[in-house]
């Protein structure tokens, strides 16, 4: 009997936080490689901190790739590097993704036009509520990779800007608490358009929210 094979390299999200980080089932047009983009593939999902590509050309583990992705409110480029292979017999690719899981390096995006880096976006903070413990300890996770997700309203601030976001934590008796990002990507996530935020301060935002040292 054929079974799933799974292989992991060292930078693997498995094996610290990164694997935590809140994953969307989305299908995005990607193309990549090594030294020229050569191969096309589809998201099978994708998280602040990575992708899984749904392929048959597999890159070797631990292998440095550039990627292009295709979304509906525009292109992105990243660098990332192979984390795991799954394996999968071809009668259970109906129900599994043959592939490989590739961390983020980097993220790497084009600017609106007419938009430059550092310009502050005037449309006032982002907004992330946390009603559980559950959903705090996930925007946590995803801090201490220092991106973070934050769905954008019907007014997302154009990449390269620096944007507010507040916290606002259902089971703590304060004001929410503030921060800050860098702009780098907007992704349409269930027909809502998400700003990815690369956060500066993101341990020291994370260990005020905790109430424990990051």
């Amino acid at each position: 009997m054929q079974t799933v094979q799974r292989t992991h390299s060292e930078y693997s999200m498995r094996t610290d936080h990164r694997a935590r980080a809140v994953r969307e089932r989305r299908r995005f047009r990607v193309t990549y490689g090594v030294d020229e983009l050569r191969y096309v593939a589809l998201t099978h999902d994708i998280s602040s901190t990575g992708l899984f590509l749904v392929t048959r050309d597999l890159v070797p583990l631990a292998t440095h790739i550039h990627m292009h992705v295709d979304s509906p409110t525009g292109t992105m480029d990243r660098d990332g590097v192979v984390a795991r292979h799954q394996i999968v017999p071809g009668e259970l690719r109906s129900v599994l993704a043959n592939g490989m899981g590739v961390r983020f390096l980097a993220i790497h995006s084009r600017p609106a036009l007419g938009v430059g880096a550092g310009i502050p976006y005037a449309h006032g903070p982002l907004s992330v509520e946390c009603a559980t413990a559950a959903d705090l300890e996930r925007f946590c996770a995803d801090l201490a990779t220092g991106f973070v997700m934050i769905r954008a309203g019907g007014a997302p601030p154009p990449v390269q800007t620096e944007a507010k976001f507040q916290v606002h934590v259902a089971s703590a008796a304060r004001p929410p608490l503030e921060g800050t990002g860098r702009v780098v990507q907007i992704l349409d996530v269930a027909g809502e358009p998400h700003a990815v935020l690369e956060v500066p301060h993101a341990a020291e935002l994370r260990s005020r929210l905790l109430g424990r040292p990051a």
